[in-house]
């Protein structure tokens, strides 16, 4: 569950999902400055704990009134999006 958890992080915060910079987001989730290391951590793709991962799953999940399936739904579409943007830029020549 933690891998899994960790890749959808790793996702929603790496495209700015919740808010445009680690700070931001650490504020609307209730943290302090010190968390915005974490959050850069997941996004760099460092390990942190299991803990840590769940955590800031059940503040998103209770921060923004989504589920658990929720979330996932909304990195699997933002990484298909990426992926979509980037075949159409190969093919077009385009970005």
């Amino acid at each position: 569950m933690k891998n899994e958890r960790s890749e959808v992080l790793y996702i929603l915060f790496n495209n700015c999902v919740f808010a445009k910079n680690d700070g931001k987001l650490a504020a609307v989730l209730g943290y302090g400055k010190n968390s915005r290391t974490t959050i850069s951590k997941i996004k760099e793709g460092i390990a942190v704990t299991d803990k840590t991962i769940n955590d800031i799953w059940e503040k998103l999940c209770d921060t923004f009134f989504m589920s658990d399936e929720e979330l996932c739904v909304v990195a699997e579409s933002v990484a298909l999006g990426r992926n979509l943007l980037s075949e159409l830029q190969g093919c077009y020549g385009v970005g």
